[in-house]
């Protein structure tokens, strides 16, 4: 279910990368570079609204890291899970506002989801 969840909130975050591509006109080359940096200013936002400090992030990483005795996804995950340095401080493309909504959005999808799973008629009757 976890990674289903990802995924959900890759696909709305890909929905928002795309409502920008088509508004962008042009006047910024480094357009994916710019995004990126906007993903790493994102990440801190939310980490910081979520009261998770360097300690508690720390700690969350070392819980997954436990899920595998396997070496190399244990290093995939020190890889992957970390708070990347901020190059520029500046936002290019998405605001707080922005920020908060896509993160509301993609919680309240993922509880729909979850409610739906742990109620198989419901799936059932969307499926029809």
């Amino acid at each position: 279910m976890g990674y289903l969840f990802h995924l959900i909130q890759d696909k709305i975050w890909y929905q928002y990368l795309n409502e920008l591509e088509n508004n962008f006109n042009g006047e910024h080359i480094d357009f994916e570079k710019r995004v990126y940096s906007d993903m790493n200013i994102c990440d801190t936002f939310i980490l910081n609204k979520l009261n998770i400090d360097e300690e508690k992030f720390a700690e969350l990483k070392r819980n997954l890291e436990k899920i595998s005795n396997n070496k190399k996804i244990q290093q995939c995950i020190n890889k992957s899970f970390r708070i990347r340095e901020i190059e520029n401080k500046h936002i290019f493309f998405f605001t707080e506002e922005k920020i908060e909504k896509y993160v509301q959005e993609a919680i309240d999808c993922c509880e729909e989801y979850f409610t739906l799973f742990n109620n198989p008629i419901e799936i059932i009757s969307v499926k029809k």
